[in-house]
């Protein structure tokens, strides 16, 4: 009997602990509900240029901080980097012939290159594939392979 008041004892202090956490959101400023904004130590850098870019290169994220996008006659050229000295890395993409929104093939209507540090990788194949071209704004995804690198899940945005 003593077993049994004492397991009984014990599954009713989990079920009131457990239903007393479940009681919202915890802010810090209980009178304002501040749910819905993110946690500053979680957010996106703030990306300086006209372009940004983020990628997967060899299952680790690529988020650019810094970014240029230029349209040399006829073409369009993108490129994003990300951290300093040691950390350095960008992709650069480059369309020589550049038809607005449409798929351009590497190394037959398009390059795409990843850099870390000062080891610049070429694509060997993949493609870009342009989804808006406007005077407004260009924007599309890409995926790459070169030698020991894979770039997935691409995404590009210029604000021309």
């Amino acid at each position: 009997m003593k077993k049994v008041l004492l397991s009984l004892s014990l599954l009713a202090s989990i079920c009131v602990g457990l239903s007393s956490c479940a009681n919202g959101n915890y802010d810090a400023t209980p009178s304002i509900d501040k749910s819905n904004i993110p946690n500053p130590l979680n957010l996106p850098p703030d990306n300086a240029g006209n372009a940004k870019i983020s990628a997967t290169v060899n299952g680790v994220a690529f988020v650019s901080t810094v970014g240029t996008a230029t349209y040399p006659t006829g073409g369009f050229s993108i490129t994003a980097s990300s951290g300093i000295s040691a950390s350095f890395q960008s992709i650069s993409i480059t369309i020589p012939t550049f038809m607005g929104a449409g798929t351009y093939v590497c190394n037959t209507t398009a390059n795409a290159t990843y850099t870390l540090k000062n080891n610049v990788t070429a694509s060997t194949f993949g493609q870009i594939i342009v989804d808006t071209a406007s005077a407004a704004i260009t924007e599309g995804r890409f995926s790459f392979q070169g030698t020991g690198l894979a770039v997935t899940n691409g995404t590009f945005r210029v604000l021309n």
